[in-house]
């Protein structure tokens, strides 16, 4: 018994030191996490700053590069969507004006005519609301050129595959295609005619009007390529050959220093320098007019050397009195003695807008630039490239030891 009394007085003891060791051990614990747990400091306990702002300009422009990015992996769908959204969200007229450039190039390539058609009609129905500088018009001839370059960059797909676009058993999808591009086509080069038909005077209506015969010029070439039989390309050869007359026949006419109009960024300036005592001279008979960047050459008449009267062309002053000779040199680069190279636009860069601007000039016997008489190119570079053109100085060009004017041209590269 007195045995039993021990044991039990002994586990009694035991289930004390038990209970009493748990409790230290706990308490130990949380001394523990106490100590070893740091209180969190002011800026840990503050909530995360918000990443600044972006302004309405940078936003338009990450906005502008996801969809150049969308088109480029073939996500046509998606990059139009954004730059719908784009235009309808944004107030500024030169990123409505970037996103409608790029939309055009997008719509031909999906393709969806529909869509790149009712783009051309509302740009050139808006035209005439451009205010004293004619931004909306000047927009639309930027419009109107990216759709020529958009139709001939599509055309390409067609020689990438082995196709000839002139061959006559294409198969029914490619014919039906090219008919459209043809509806296109035509659409511009109505509207062209539409614009030279309104100018009735003052600088700003002439240079309108020459804008918008190279603008007819450029897509009646181009729809040439595309004839469906010979009839209708002789119609079109026509209408290139027309247009270029006229062209040739703008650029004798000089205008007044007072009547310089503000340089449009998105077509040739029309600026002129004050008239000379001699009027400009008509290229040399036989002289082609060239239409791309790789031909850009000025001949004189059959079976005259560049420095022969032959080759020089004349008129008559205001007054009536004779001028001096006039002679087509062809590339103005090698008789540079002062260079300036062109600035490349904004929006033409955030566009992604590249290639080679061929201006066309009158250079007076002292080596400075006189007229501007054209740019051809790509048109939201065109104000950018004739600018610099006339900051250049040339030595002069002598003909029988006389100094002479000379019409000459220079190319600039636009590379992004």
């Amino acid at each position: 018994m007195k045995r039993l009394s021990f044991i039990i007085r002994t586990s009694s003891q035991l289930k004390l030191v038990l209970s009493l060791f748990g409790v230290v051990v706990c308490a130990l614990a949380a001394a523990g996490q106490t100590t070893t747990t740091p209180a969190p400091t002011a800026a840990e306990s503050a909530p995360p700053e918000a990443a600044p702002a972006l302004s309405e300009t940078e936003a338009a422009q990450r906005r502008i590069a996801r969809a150049r990015a969308l088109a480029a992996i073939g996500k046509l769908a998606a990059a139009a969507t954004e730059l719908e959204a784009l235009r309808a969200s944004t107030a500024d007229e030169s990123v409505r004006d970037v996103s409608r450039v790029l939309l055009m190039s997008i719509f031909v390539e999906m393709p969806d005519y529909t869509r790149a058609a009712s783009l051309l009609d509302e740009a050139f129905k808006a035209r005439s609301t451009g205010g004293p500088d004619g931004a909306a018009a000047q927009a639309y001839f930027a419009l109107a050129g990216q759709t020529v370059n958009a139709v001939r960059t599509h055309l390409e797909r067609y020689r990438t595959f082995g196709l000839n676009v002139a061959d006559n058993d294409l198969p029914a999808e490619a014919n039906g295609d090219l008919e459209q591009l043809r509806v296109l086509l035509e659409r511009v080069v109505e509207n062209a005619k539409a614009i030279d038909g309104e100018h009735a005077g003052g600088a700003n209506e002439a240079a309108r009007g020459r804008d918008a015969t190279a603008l007819l010029e450029d897509a009646a070439t181009v729809r040439m390529r595309v004839a469906r039989h010979g009839q209708d390309r002789a119609r079109w050869q026509t209408e290139v050959s027309e247009a270029r007359q006229r062209l040739f026949a703008s650029e004798t006419r000089i205008a007044s220093v007072s009547d310089i109009p503000r340089a449009r960024p998105n077509a040739a300036p029309a600026g002129r320098a004050p008239a000379p005592a001699a009027g400009a001279g008509r290229p040399a008979a036989g002289q082609p007019d060239a239409t791309s960047a790789n031909s850009r050459t000025s001949t004189p008449a059959p079976g005259a050397t560049p420095n022969s009267p032959a080759a020089a062309g004349g008129g008559a002053a205001a007054d009536g009195s004779a001028t001096a000779p006039t002679v087509a040199v062809g590339s103005l680069l090698t008789k540079a003695r002062r260079r300036q190279s062109p600035s490349y636009p904004t929006a033409a860069k955030i566009a992604r807008v590249s290639g080679v601007v061929t201006v066309f000039m009158l250079v007076n016997a002292d080596g400075d630039v006189e007229t501007i008489e054209r740019a051809d190119g790509p048109a939201p570079l065109q104000a950018a490239a004739a600018d610099a053109a006339r900051r250049w100085k040339f030595n002069p060009t002598l003909v029988n030891g006389q100094p002479v004017r000379v019409r000459g041209y220079l190319s600039f590269d636009f590379k992004p």
